[in-house]
């Protein structure tokens, strides 16, 4: 996977938008949020996924910086956005790691401290 792709990726994500997500990633990927212990398995499920993550209240991704290597990448990002709950804006800095087939994301696990969203 190559900087280029995950900056393809990173705008995709930056832009809300989730088909472009997805063409990224094999039809049976795995996407793991470690807060979380949450497991989402192939494309209709991170379809769900980033759907549902797209439409919170003011969300907004800003990606910081990529590195890649022949097996596997990282992104660093800020998610922002306003609580579901209290409406109470928030930043939250996490990070990817990905595993790749060719040009393609097979797994993903995110790393964040999803505190301030809740509250």
């Amino acid at each position: 996977m190559s900087d280029e792709l995950l900056s393809i990726i990173g705008a995709a994500l930056e832009s809300l938008d989730t088909e472009q997500v997805l063409k990224h990633y094999t039809d049976n990927a795995v996407f793991e949020t470690s807060a979380t212990g949450n497991v989402v398995k192939g494309k209709d499920e991170l379809r769900a996924y980033f759907t549902r993550l797209f439409s919170l209240p003011g969300v907004r991704f800003q990606v910081l910086s990529v590195f890649s290597s022949p097996d596997m990448a990282a992104m660093e990002w800020v998610w922002s956005g306003l609580s579901t709950r209290s409406q109470t804006p928030f930043r939250i800095r996490g990070a990817s790691i990905f595993k790749r087939a060719g040009n393609k994301i097979t797994h993903e696990a995110i790393y964040y401290d999803p505190a301030p969203s809740l509250a």
